[in-house]
């Protein structure tokens, strides 16, 4: 039934070149045939769906004319419209096409009246909704399919069905420029299926007879039958078979339309391959007839290689042996409309004897990149044509090669085969063609070459570890044609022996590979090496440098000595800072509170792996906490230090705040920098901060409690200064100093 739904589709639609791979959208198609008197138009929709609703709603068939108005200087074409006739084109209900059918002088009428209206059960032994939605798609597809042949077959039904409308030319009035020009529109809602109206120009100066026939007939003779083959043609509908016994005088082999080849039989005809008819029929001499000078008749096609293309209907006519026969064959269209008859041929049935394929087929290598295949020629070789020799690298290979273009004529015993490629098998038939188009395969003969030459090495091999520890290694594909796959090596160190990672050649140009968490390495190291079929290894590739994210944190602070005085604290803590240490943050909190940042400390500031903290009294005395948590370059927290847990006073004293005076000495080139000591009785020092052009600030010098002046001879001409005095006390910051800018001429 899907063959048949298919065909039919194929014969209407074939007219307006539908590309059966494309997606099919919903739309009417339209074709017309003017006769010089009359014009005949045909059209269907192109899905079952859209057939079904144009059913129920109809079309209208309108002219279209294209009317000039306005003044010579402004002239405007106007589209004016006028329906061909007041009732819509659908078809006939059931009753009327019961009634216009009953004579049963139009047999395509009562199937069209059957798929239209009768009852159809395609469910057969499965049930359930996917069975019964399986059925009811058939059905469809099945109404659609028949119909539509039903009109191709017969132009009455095809007005019964409304897809036909006819008009004879003297009826038609304001003919412009010898085109009549007709819109077909479907009535069906658009919010339903998206369908556009056609608009569709017959050119009534051209008379489009049918001028195809049936083309490339040959005969293939049988015990007891002759079996007729012509190339399919999807613009035909039906075809009609005669045949002769002179040549002349024909009798018809089928009343009934004839479609298509028995399907098994067409199916295990066309499943491989035909044979390219077009440069390889043989004439032969014909018998004295009153044949027309054009007419000729084809015995056998010339066998060449088989090849994937065209598609053949075949008759299988039941005849004695021994005795000529003559065929021709006529088809019609979706007009149903009669071709022309194709050219005649003939054939003879008689009892076949098969031709043995050669034996002893060999292949052996004579030198590099050649070898020789050597065979024995088959019995009965009056029945041989010739051979032909296929090779390919693989038995699923889908491609297969040819080596000659032509039969190698009998008599041929061997042929060398040249530039055989190194490294691959290599498959041989041979295969003995009979006249008749057949032929016979050989066992096949295998060899393979050697290959030494090794592969290229793999390029632009990249490796990438994500921060879960995986790491995706990739490399371009090798251009060699005969490569089995890749092999994969790692190191943790670049001047150490790479190891294997694939156990065997990966064919993919990617491998994943774990990184072990617990390794310290900042980097692993790659390379791929390519093996062809012959296992031979293609050099290192250049090496890929994986990156290993830090799945370290650092190493948690110690608190090595603390001392609690009346208003401060003091802490010395030792932290890791190693090259991958960010910094280290001095946290606090009041008891059981939020914790803050009172400093953070660069991993510079660092001395001997202790920093030295001093924390004075808040405004506020209470029970604090303290901690050191460290920070590494990847984000990575260290776990937090011990909880030193102490008792502070408020404090009595306000923050110190340095006043400074600066001056700028041409003769020297110095700044000279003076300030005064704050009323501070703790031991304390002062750190000279210094901007240069306003690049920030920077620790630029340290001086003790009793310096009071300090000179500056980094100094450079052009060039902006600033510079302030902090108080520190035990590391920590205990006060401000104020900010004074010199500019340098």
């Amino acid at each position: 039934m899907k063959k048949l739904s298919k065909y039919v589709l194929l014969v209407f639609l074939c007219i307006f070149t539908i590309n059966a791979q494309d997606k099919i959208e919903p739309e009417i198609k339209v074709t017309a045939r003017n006769y010089g008197d009359s014009v005949v138009v045909r059209w269907a929709p192109n899905t079952p769906t859209l057939w079904l609703l144009c059913n129920k709603y109809g079309y209208k068939i309108e002219r279209v004319f294209y009317d000039v108005i306005g003044t010579e200087d402004d002239e405007k074409t106007v589209e004016r419209t006028v329906p061909v006739r007041d009732a819509i084109f659908k078809p006939l209900t059931k009753e009327q096409m019961i009634e216009r059918y009953k004579d049963e002088k139009h047999p395509q009428g009562m199937v069209a009246t059957e798929f239209l209206y009768g009852e159809i059960d395609l469910r057969g032994d499965e049930v359930g909704p996917i069975a019964d939605l399986k059925a009811k798609e058939d059905e469809q597809n099945m109404r659609f399919a028949y119909t539509l042949l039903a009109a191709d077959l017969d132009p009455d039904v095809a007005d019964a069905i409304g897809l036909r409308y006819s008009f004879k030319i003297r009826d038609m009035k304001d003919i412009q420029d010898s085109v009549i020009t007709l819109r077909i529109t479907p009535l069906v809602d658009t919010s339903i299926m998206a369908v556009s109206p056609v608009t569709y120009h017959i050119d009534i100066s051209f008379i489009n007879k049918l001028y195809l026939k049936p083309s490339r007939l040959y005969t293939e003779s049988g015990d007891g039958h002759i079996k007729l083959n012509w190339l399919r043609d999807n613009y035909f509908t039906a075809y009609y078979i005669e045949r002769s016994t002179d040549s002349i005088n024909f009798t018809p082999l089928n009343t009934k339309p004839y479609f298509y080849s028995d399907e098994k039989e067409e199916a295990s005809d066309n499943a491989d391959y035909d044979y390219d008819m077009d440069s390889n029929s043989v004439k032969t001499d014909l018998p004295e007839t009153d044949l027309a000078d054009s007419t000729q008749i084809i015995h056998y096609p010339k066998a060449t290689r088989p090849r994937f293309t065209e598609s053949y209907i075949s008759y299988i006519d039941t005849v004695p042996n021994g005795k000529k026969y003559y065929y021709r064959v006529y088809a019609t269209d979706a007009f149903n409309d009669r071709s022309d008859y194709s050219e005649i041929v003939s054939g003879v049935a008689e009892k076949e004897i098969a031709l043995d394929p050669p034996s002893d087929f060999k292949a052996i290598k004579i030198g590099p990149n050649k070898v020789k295949l050597t065979w024995k020629e088959p019995e009965h070789k009056d029945k041989l044509q010739g051979y032909f020799i296929s090779h390919q690298h693989t038995f699923a290979q889908e491609h297969i090669d040819f080596l000659t273009e032509e039969l190698l004529p009998p008599g041929t015993k061997e042929f060398i085969h040249d530039n055989v490629k190194e490294g691959l098998y290599n498959i041989y038939f041979i295969y003995a063609v009979d006249f008749s188009g057949k032929y016979f395969p050989s066992k096949v003969a295998t060899l393979y070459l050697n290959d030494t030459i090794a592969p290229l090495p793999p390029k632009n091999v990249s490796a990438v570890v994500d921060s879960s520890g995986l790491c995706a290694i990739t490399w371009d594909h090798n251009e060699e044609d005969d490569i089995e796959g890749y092999k994969v090596y790692y190191s943790m160190n670049l001047d150490h022996m790479f190891n294997q990672l694939t156990d065997v050649p990966t064919e993919m140009n990617m491998y994943l590979d774990r990184v072990d968490p617990s390794l310290l390495n900042k980097e692993i190291y790659y390379k791929v090496v390519a093996v062809d079929r012959a296992g031979n290894h293609s050099d290192y590739s250049e090496v890929a440098v994986g990156k290993i994210p830090d799945f370290h944190a650092p190493v948690k602070p110690l608190v090595e000595s603390y001392f609690v005085g009346n208003d401060e604290v003091k802490f010395t803590f030792i932290v890791d800072n190693g090259a991958d240490i960010k910094k280290h943050y001095f946290l606090k909190r009041k008891e059981n509170a939020k914790w803050d940042t009172v400093r953070t400390i660069t991993s510079a500031e660092v001395e001997n792996f202790r920093i030295n903290l001093v924390d004075t009294a808040t405004s506020e005395a209470g029970i604090y906490e303290y901690c050191m948590q460290s920070e590494d370059a990847s984000g990575l927290f260290s776990s937090p230090s011990q909880v030193v847990t102490v008792k502070l006073n408020e404090r009595n004293n306000t923050e110190l705040f340095i006043k400074l005076e600066a001056k700028y000495n041409s003769k020297d080139k110095k700044v000279n920098l003076k300030w005064k000591k704050p009323n501070f009785s703790k031991d304390f020092h002062y750190v000279i901060y210094k901007s240069t052009n306003n690049d920030g600030w920077n620790m630029y010098e340290s001086v003790d409690k009793e310096t009071l002046e300090y000179n500056d001879s980094q100094i450079n001409e052009s060039t902006n200064y600033k510079y302030k005095i902090v108080p520190y006390r035990m590391g920590a910051k205990i006060g401000n100093g104020e900010e004074v800018t010199i500019s340098i001429p």
